[in-house]
C-alpha cells in the first residue's frame, strides 16, 4: 500500500483582536485526518476547526501569556 505524498499546503493567517489567529487551507490540499492529526501533534486542545466551502478555517488560541499553545 502506497502513501500519496502531497505538497506542502498553501496557507494563509489572519491575526484576531483578541490574540487567537485563524489559518485558511484549501480542503483539496489537506484531508481532515491529516490536518487533525498535525494540530493534535503541534496545538492540542487549543484550535477550532470549520469547513466552509472548499476551505478550512482553523482557529488557534494563545495562552494567557501570549504565547501560542
Amino acid at each position: 500500500m502506497s502513501r500519496e505524498l502531497r505538497s506542502t499546503p498553501k496557507v494563509q493567517w489572519q491575526s484576531n483582536k483578541d490574540g487567537s489567529r485563524n489559518a485558511f487551507i484549501s480542503a483539496s490540499q489537506v484531508s481532515s485526518s491529516q490536518l487533525k492529526e498535525y494540530l493534535d501533534s503541534n496545538y492540542p486542545g487549543a484550535y477550532s476547526v470549520q469547513l466552509k466551502r472548499d476551505k478550512f478555517k482553523i482557529t488557534i488560541i494563545e495562552t494567557s501569556m501570549g504565547q501560542l499553545i
